[in-house]
């Protein structure tokens, strides 16, 4: 038997030199995210999640390991979905920057003109 498969889509963007994700992270958008978020070859990192519809343990983990990568990752401007997960799994103060001031935005290297990606 056939299951039926609703195709999810995610926004990745870079407005004022951040990256952004909007949509659904969860376990069908993470490794997309994830690749996506690896071709920032920097720190600090700011990443806005803002846009964020749902937020699951998948992109718990996935925004955990980055941290381990990346001392200097942090999530800012959080949604609610993502607000809730932090706050359940007591992450907030490792993941989120709160009230900190924005640190200066940055080039991106290696994605030429590229600004906005969509996968499912």
């Amino acid at each position: 038997m056939l299951q039926d498969h609703t195709l999810r889509s995610i926004s990745l963007s870079i407005p004022g030199g951040r990256p952004s994700v909007g949509g659904e992270i969860d376990l069908t958008t993470a490794a997309s995210i994830a690749a996506w978020l690896a071709t920032f070859d920097v720190e600090p990192i700011d990443i806005d999640l803002s846009r964020v519809t749902l937020f699951d343990s998948t992109g718990l983990r996935l925004f955990l390991n980055l941290r381990r990568r990346n001392q200097h990752m942090r999530i800012i401007n959080p949604s609610d979905a993502v607000l809730r997960v932090l706050e359940m799994t007591d992450t907030v103060e490792y993941l989120l920057d709160r009230g900190t001031t924005s640190r200066v935005a940055f080039r991106v290297t290696g994605c030429g003109d590229w600004t906005t990606y969509a996968t499912w």
